[in-house]
């Protein structure tokens, strides 16, 4: 029980210290992660950014000069509800998140409002592998 105890608070541990902040810029990013791994161009006129980081691959997009939208792939293991949770924390300390909404294929999402207007959504694929959270405005530059 100790050893899941501690392989749980170090993995909580590597999510926050490897978390790049909703509103950073590109320059912040590159200076807590290093240098960019890729750039891609993104559907709905954004920029896309690959880091390494600690084992973990961080995507960020950028919009309007600013981190809109945040992804950690995580290729040693499952995220937990408890990682999902300490990202949301971090990235949007002030949303109340909605409850979880399970697509057929069994992606998990959520929707966090803040002052009761909605402000982000976050999500978690169906291999609990990957988990991202982006603002409402990233998600108004996607074609329909």
């Amino acid at each position: 029980m100790k050893k899941l105890i501690l392989i749980v608070l170090g993995v909580m541990g590597l999510v926050l210290s490897a978390n790049a902040q909703l509103g950073w810029s590109l320059g912040d990013c590159k200076q807590k992660y290093g240098k960019v791994l890729e750039t891609q161009k993104l559907k709905g006129d954004r920029l896309g950014y690959f880091f390494k980081y600690k084992g973990i691959l961080i995507t960020v997009a950028i919009l309007d000069g600013k981190v809109s939208r945040v992804a950690f792939g995580n290729n040693k293991g499952k995220w937990t509800s408890e990682d999902m949770a300490q990202f949301l924390l971090t990235e949007a300390p002030n949303a109340k998140w909605g409850k979880p909404i399970t697509d057929n294929e069994g992606n998990g999402s959520l929707q966090g409002f803040v002052n009761g207007e909605l402000a982000y959504y976050a999500a978690i694929n169906s291999k609990q592998d990957v988990m991202a959270v982006w603002t409402k405005a990233d998600d108004d530059t996607l074609p329909n």
